[in-house]
């Protein structure tokens, strides 16, 4: 694709920028975003502070481990929010949030016509766990193992389950951009 997908732009900024900025208009008390050893962002990003992953080469479940490792101690639940996924909504993850604030329920995943999608929220009991995975494994794993603590939170928003894995992928994300920018300007 020419360069990292989540630097890829969608308009005006980026798809990581895009993704950011709907996390932080959300209810989201803080918004930190991961970045592998290669990508020297330092510093903040549109509000997030960033961390540094370190160990990167290790797949999925050590970019859990620094994010787990750089949030607030008090932190109550993680929503865990994948760079690739440009079109979810503030409306979205706030609902998720404030499921969670009312259920207790230990993990909210939201869910579109029968599909779970992401972001997905994990409460603290599931820190440990999380911070347990290995290799390119993500929470669907810890998901898995604990389908009773499981909140699914219907949404209408197609935006959980689009994400940018190919050319063909950004292309489609880069038409729906456009298309959403028409509706808007009418």
């Amino acid at each position: 694709m020419g360069g990292p997908k989540q630097l890829l732009k969608l308009g005006r900024v980026t798809v990581l920028e895009r993704v950011l900025k709907t996390f932080g208009a959300s209810k989201a008390d803080e918004v930190l975003v991961v970045f592998g050893i290669h990508s020297v962002k330092r510093g903040r990003l549109l509000g997030a502070k960033v961390v540094l992953n370190t160990d990167s080469s290790r797949g999925i479940s050590s970019s859990i481990r620094a994010g787990l490792g750089a949030i607030d101690r008090d932190s109550e639940a993680v929503l865990f929010g994948l760079a690739d996924k440009p079109f979810v909504s503030v409306a979205t993850i706030n609902r998720i949030i404030e499921s969670y604030q009312t259920s207790r329920i230990g993990i909210v995943i939201p869910v579109y016509r029968g599909r779970r999608g992401n972001p997905v929220l994990f409460a603290r009991d599931f820190f440990d766990e999380l911070g347990t995975l290995s290799g390119d494994v993500g929470g669907k794993a810890v998901v898995r193992k604990h389908p009773e603590s499981i909140h699914e939170v219907e949404v209408d928003d197609d935006g959980i389950l689009v994400d940018i894995d190919t050319r063909a992928d950004f292309e489609r994300a880069k038409a729906r951009f456009a298309q959403s920018k028409r509706r808007s300007a009418r």
